[in-house]
């Protein structure tokens, strides 16, 4: 089925890490996104990657979009940068509340052909694949 679920987005954002940040703090931010994913039906993946996390978040609309607000908001990194935003056909992480994935900094390095800096829509189909390849290629620390 590749029809467009109605309200349903996939956002996905980089940001750098505060400079003080420790693993610690980063596994005490995924025990509270795991809990609020869990209750608005949000999925998605956190990539650590040196001073850098990339996040693709993936639920209802307005659920995420509110989220995404709460992101930018918090002191543990800065230099927040949405890469896109889309209605998705399908989930890309239907069962990971919230998934994490620590990699090497230079494993984030090739975000940015992820930006589309025109503002021109490539096809949906094209960027899920592009992203679901570039997240199963990473590996862990």
């Amino acid at each position: 089925m590749n029809d467009i679920c109605p309200g349903v987005i996939r956002l996905m954002y980089v940001s750098r890490c505060a400079p003080d940040i420790s693993r610690d703090q980063v596994e005490e931010m995924l025990t509270t996104a795991r809990a609020f994913n869990l209750q608005h039906g949000i999925t998605g993946v956190l990539i650590h990657g040196g001073d850098r996390f990339m996040q693709v978040l993936e639920g209802p609309e307005h659920d995420v979009i509110q989220l995404y607000a709460r992101i930018v908001d918090d002191r543990r990194h800065y230099d927040c940068g949405l890469i896109r935003v889309m209605p998705i056909t399908t989930h890309l992480f239907p069962d990971w509340d919230m998934h994490t994935i620590y990699c090497a900094s230079e494993r984030l390095q090739d975000i940015s052909r992820f930006r589309d800096p025109r503002n021109e829509a490539r096809l949906a189909e094209e960027f899920t694949r592009a992203l679901s390849q570039f997240v199963s290629l990473l590996e862990p620390e």
